[in-house]
């Protein structure tokens, strides 16, 4: 049986949450290899990822289907940005090290994805479409090689956000 199967069959919420850790481990990789942890300049955004910033009142309004959704859906856009970043770098990088991180996060977001879609199945919800998602140009066609690993390193870094944001929201439902 497949791992990912097996993370199909008997869904935990602590599961995901392992998920989410094994991810944020290697955002704190991507530190280590793209560069100094000190350089954190939140003007630099890419605007074909998801917000990291939610409204407190809004957020705790939230129903368990709803903030579920918006994660699945949300953390797919991650993953396609991940993923186009991964096979960009195959054809370029010479870094082993970090293809292979990438395609670890890229498995573990799509484990999550599933992971949340089974959760959503369970109470009695449907998957959100995501058949609309695309990627900007700039993104899938970087101009230059520092424009990719400016990209790569805004796209990880907002990812660990979302990520913590992730775990506030199974921390909830953990309580339900």
């Amino acid at each position: 049986m497949a791992r990912w199967e097996e993370t199909l069959t008997d869904y935990k919420p602590d599961r995901c949450l392992v998920f989410i850790r094994r991810v944020l481990h290697f955002a704190f990789q991507k530190q280590e290899k793209i560069g100094n942890p000190s350089f954190e300049d939140y003007n630099l955004m890419l605007g074909s990822l998801p917000s990291c910033q939610v409204d407190y009142r809004s957020w705790l309004e939230q129903q368990d289907e709803e903030r579920l959704l918006l994660n699945c859906r949300d953390l797919q856009v991650f993953w396609m940005h991940v993923d186009t970043k991964r096979v960009h770098e195959l054809g370029q990088s010479q870094d082993s090290a970090l293809l292979e991180s990438m395609e670890a996060i890229s498995l573990d977001l799509r484990d999550l994805i599933s992971q949340l879609n089974s959760q959503i199945s369970a109470l009695n919800g449907s998957s959100p479409d995501t058949s609309t998602l695309t990627l900007p140009n700039d993104v899938l066609n970087p101009l230059y090689d520092w424009h990719s690993r400016l990209q790569g390193y805004i796209i990880f870094r907002d990812l660990e956000v979302y990520l913590n944001k992730v775990v506030r929201d199974f921390t909830v439902l953990k309580k339900h």
